[in-house]
């Protein structure tokens, strides 16, 4: 179903998680792992959609799920997509609380969490106008995107971006990056720096001010 969405299949994406339902036969199987990761999938479906209110109720059942089973890499990729979703739905305060409930959680996470939370950060800053921080945030998640050799995080970032601000630079920075080399030192140093940022849960103006 991701994969579906990466390349803008939507319909066969919902096919693929509706194959998902049809399969889960007592409520108490939803806490299985690739049950609990399909709802945080259909969330990303329903956003893309444009299904503002359902996928907000959907994250915050994949957010459940993650709870029941103790998993800080759904909770923490959960929080960040409900950020997505709330910054569209123009929460900016609510944004704000989810972006530093996930950023304290960063340390422990892989660079694929990292880049969501650039990502997320940039969307989040462009909906309150402040462009060129955004536009920062999000050449820094692609950055990370490109190192980790992730090519449908560039794609999703893109498509964030677009979703944002109705512009299409950032696909023309995604395709200069993904075919420029970075050595692993580079990746290293944007990962690190991140790191050093987020030390900090105090979203700043660096970061993200949302009033």
């Amino acid at each position: 179903a991701r994969v579906r969405i990466a390349i803008g299949d939507l319909a066969a994406a919902g096919e693929c998680l509706e194959t998902v339902s049809d399969n889960v036969r007592r409520g108490d199987d939803w806490v299985i792992y690739g049950n609990r990761y399909s709802v945080l999938t259909r969330a990303d479906l329903l956003l893309q959609q444009g299904a503002l209110s359902e996928a907000l109720a959907t994250v915050d059942t994949a957010l459940m799920l993650a709870e029941q089973a103790d998993d800080d890499i759904l909770r923490t990729t959960a929080l960040l997509t409900k950020s997505e979703v709330l910054t569209r739905l123009g929460r900016h305060a609510d944004t704000n609380v989810a972006l530093q409930t996930a950023s304290a959680r960063l340390a422990q996470q892989p660079p694929l969490l990292l880049a969501h939370y650039e990502r997320a950060t940039g969307c989040a800053l462009a909906a309150e106008g402040q462009t060129d921080a955004a536009r920062s945030h999000m050449a820094r998640a692609v950055r990370i995107y490109d190192g980790i050799h992730h090519a449908p995080g560039t794609v999703d970032a893109a498509s964030a971006w677009r979703r944002s601000t109705g512009r299409e630079d950032l696909e023309t920075f995604c395709s200069q990056s993904l075919t420029s080399a970075r050595t692993p030192a580079e990746v290293i140093h944007d990962v690190a720096a991140l790191m050093l940022d987020r030390k900090s849960t105090r979203l700043n103006s660096s970061h993200i001010t949302i009033s």
